[in-house]
């Protein structure tokens, strides 16, 4: 189709001639910066899961029904329904290691692109290029080594039937559904697919291809079927439903309003994709036929992608089935309705300047993504610089106190955060088990509730499940944005000691262990005459701007721990560093509000609140210290619209985040 024509010949044949010779350039470079944006290290432990339950299944050809990971679940049941990716996962891992599951990712995201791609040129390339920029912006938060991405892929594949109105693509649907129930518990979107149009064709009395209807009807049985084809048919089967079940009217809220990835999308950060929604919905009423298979499909994508900021990128493939199947609808409105032909000619203009604006932003992402890499600091206080391509993003990884693991005889029964699971399951297993991983769905919301109120430092919920499950250490690592938490506070003030004290993480051990183990007793440490490193005077530290978040978590647990002298003089260090990060001064007007020193705690606040505006923790802070202060009016207006109440600011301070 051609979207430069118009009523003047020859500036549409020298507009058309120009867009024709910068096509595949561009689209050379959209899929450079997908092919960039892929190659960006790994940034979640999940995938060493994944890698080891492969690793299992593959060494022992067996998939477990229940846990074998855990010596808090061992023996419940467990439905592995992604075993199938888990292999993938492991043989990858095991041949080519972790580039190669770069590589991996990289080859997904090609397929997904290359299917949108394929539905988007059914109109002109410039307009398909512009929607696949949007669609790329909105995925670039999930370009993650998951299963979900093949769950994607998989969903395409079943709109391209209904897209190109090919009665061979439904031959194909019963194969990859077999195939998707063995890797992505999202196995059922693909038989929704078919029985929305079942359902909508019966609703229009046959007006659709009855031969094409009748083979979707023969088709979806066989999807269908094709669903119990793996080695749990039932609790596979049944496992989407009661997710769906459990999150709608049952405990599993709980995951969603406390693991970051279930978040529901906010619209301020998800804007492009809530316009991207918006700007479709409205495609669809464009033609005078209204497409309502589509429009079904739009309403169960956008509610699926509403209810998890993990799943917004599923609604971009329904996007773009709506753009393309109401293009010739929206061309002749713009053309005979919305613009004279000048202003029809002007629009034309401004679509093929973005075009050519989004390709040079690409070509600039490109540049700057090989251009520069990671600074951090090291154990031994150098500064070390990796690549952020092509690996694993060194600050998720936490190699010093891995390593200290496997070298040091720590209690077989340890309490472990969330996050760092994986990380011990992959390293450890079958020698040690954990306490928790990700595996929500095995752990159930009760046991979840536990962990996150004894890993708050709930002292209650501390004492039950230590004394449930007779836990005699805990291993806290800090990972993907984690820090200390108010467990170490407790572990400390009921004698745990601390044998591992690393700026990727921390070790307890129970009293009694440790008076058993002469080794550990040597570890042992001593937070009040622990030596402080100075880290400004490192050479080049300015120059290179190093991650310190290492450096920042040993001054929280020093803070935790009521050493706050500690606390404040590394916090001031990391201030001659990185004089505008929000969260040093925040720690600080938390130590100095411990100490009773309000005009400090003012300072730090304000400081706070000028680097993030948003930070509703120092406006509660500095309202708290305004009613200590009798200032009731100004912590009113502090505290005007932002939800928080007069009862919020009795709370503790250890209570504040």
């Amino acid at each position: 189709m051609n979207l430069f024509s118009c009523k003047y010949p020859a500036t549409q044949r020298l507009v058309g001639k120009i867009a024709e010779y910068l096509k595949y350039p561009v689209i050379f470079i959209l899929f450079s910066f997908i092919f960039v944006s892929a190659s960006y290290n790994i940034h979640s432990l999940d995938y060493l899961l994944h890698s080891k339950c492969g690793e299992y299944i593959y060494n022992q050809k067996t998939i477990p029904g229940e846990d074998i990971f855990s010596f808090t679940r061992e023996g419940h049941e467990w439905t592995d329904h992604e075993w199938l990716y888990q292999v993938l996962v492991h043989l990858v891992h095991s041949r080519y290691g972790t580039e190669g599951l770069v590589y991996l990712k990289i080859i997904i995201f090609f397929i997904i692109f290359f299917l949108y791609m394929i539905i988007a040129l059914r109109s002109h390339w410039i307009a398909a290029f512009i929607l696949l920029s949007v669609g790329l912006h909105i995925s670039l938060p999930r370009f993650v080594l998951r299963p979900d991405n093949l769950s994607l892929i998989f969903l395409t594949i079943f709109l391209l039937p209904f897209i190109f109105k090919k009665k061979w693509l439904l031959s194909l649907l019963p194969l990859i559904q077999i195939f998707w129930s063995n890797i992505h518990g999202f196995f059922l979107l693909g038989p929704a697919v078919l029985l929305i149009y079942i359902f909508i064709s019966r609703m229009r009395n046959g007006s659709e291809d009855k031969s094409f209807y009748r083979r979707v009807k023969f088709i979806f049985l066989l999807t269908v079927l094709a669903s119990f084809i793996n080695p749990y048919p039932f609790k596979t089967f049944l496992y989407p439903l009661t997710v769906i079940k459990e999150s709608i009217i049952g405990d599993y809220k709980l995951f969603f309003t406390h693991i970051g990835e279930l978040f529901r999308p906010s619209f301020v950060k998800y804007i492009s994709f809530y316009l991207y929604a918006s700007i479709t919905a409205v495609f669809i009423f464009v033609k005078k036929k209204i497409n309502i298979f589509y429009l079904v499909l739009w309403l169960l994508l956008f509610g699926l992608a509403v209810s998890s900021a993990r799943n917004v990128y599923f609604f971009i493939p329904i996007g773009l089935a709506i753009f393309v199947d109401s293009y010739s609808s929206l061309k002749k409105i713009c053309r005979q309705y919305l613009f004279r032909p000048a202003g029809y000619t002007a629009l034309k203009a401004v679509l093929f300047l973005l075009t050519l604006a989004l390709a040079f932003n690409m070509i600039q992402s490109i540049r700057k993504a090989y251009a520069e890499g990671f600074w951090h600091i090291s154990e031994e206080n150098k500064i070390e610089i990796s690549s952020r391509t092509m690996g694993l993003e060194p600050s998720v990884y936490p190699r010093q106190m891995g390593e200290f693991i496997r070298k040091t005889d720590l209690p077989p029964r340890m309490f472990n955060n969330f996050n760092i699971g994986s990380y011990l399951i992959y390293k450890f297993f079958p020698e040690r088990k954990v306490f928790i991983d990700g595996r929500t769905e095995v752990y159930g919301s009760n046991f979840f509730r536990d962990y996150l109120l004894a890993y708050a430092g709930k002292e209650k919920f501390f004492d039950k499940i230590f004394e449930k499950y007779k836990l005699k250490g805990l291993i806290l690592g800090y990972t993907l944005g984690e820090g200390p938490s108010g467990i170490i506070k407790v572990a400390y003030r009921k004698g745990f000691r601390c044998v591992y004290f690393g700026r990727d993480g921390i070790i307890f051990v129970s009293d009694d262990f440790l008076s058993k183990n002469s080794l550990l007793q040597s570890l042992a440490i001593d937070f009040r005459s622990y030596p402080l490193p100075r880290i400004a005077g490192i050479k080049n530290i300015i120059l290179t701007s190093p991650s310190l978040k290492g450096v920042y978590n040993q001054a929280e647990v020093f803070y935790l721990l009521g050493f706050f002298d500690k606390a404040r003089r590394i916090l001031n260090e990391i201030i001659e560093i990185y004089p505008n990060n929000y969260k040093n001064y925040y720690l600080l007007a938390k130590i100095f509000y411990n100490e009773g020193n309000y005009t400090e705690v003012i300072i730090n606040c304000r400081k706070t609140l000028i680097f993030n505006i948003k930070h509703k923790n120092a406006k509660k802070l500095l309202a708290k210290v305004y009613m200590d202060m009798g200032k009731t009016k100004e912590a009113l207006e502090l505290i005007k619209n932002t939800g928080i109440t007069i009862e919020d600011l009795k709370e503790s301070c250890d209570g504040l985040e």
